[in-house]
């Protein structure tokens, strides 16, 4: 007996929170673009505080199914500053995102993706075109010569047009 009481309470309840749920819940769509106006497809959107989110498309559009009573999206890129928007019963928004150099400069391309600096183990060396338009070299890797700590780069034949040895840390 006590347990059947048990069991339709939890029921009850379970029909009021998706009720509830349900009465919140609203579709916002819109699109994201960057400062000059184009599309930013692979925009991450989440509800804040649910798992509820989605990302946008090849031209920048989005749709979530927002479920909180006043729901507040965050927006957030590689390279770009992150957003919160309040929607406030809206139900299109358009976002401008804006780049940050701060976050630009601590992102590493390698091989196969992408890595925070403070992340990776190994050793990282940056060189600004600047400084390699400073010194007179007939291409890019012998520019790189005595710049760069622990690559070794020299001339394998005085020939125009040979390639030159690169060997990084003695390998």
């Amino acid at each position: 007996m006590k347990q059947t009481h048990l069991l339709k309470k939890i029921i009850l309840f379970w029909s009021l929170s998706m009720l509830m749920t349900s009465a919140f819940a609203q579709t916002i769509t819109g699109k994201v673009a960057d400062e000059s106006g184009q599309p930013l497809p692979g925009v991450n959107v989440v509800e804040r505080g649910t798992t509820n989110g989605t990302s946008t498309n090849t031209d920048g559009a989005f749709s979530i199914a927002a479920t909180g009573a006043s729901p507040i999206l965050i927006f957030s890129f590689v390279g770009y500053g992150s957003q919160e928007i309040v929607v406030n019963n809206r139900s299109t928004l358009n976002i401008t995102m804006a780049p940050d150099d701060k976050l630009l400069n601590e992102v590493v391309v390698v091989g196969y993706g992408t890595q925070q600096r403070k992340d990776l183990t190994g050793s990282v060396v940056s060189i600004k075109g600047a400084e390699l338009m400073q010194v007179p070299s007939p291409n890019a890797i012998q520019s790189l010569q005595g710049l760069v700590a622990g690559v070794d780069i020299a001339a394998t034949s005085n020939r125009p047009g040979s390639s030159p040895s690169i060997r990084i840390r003695g390998n």
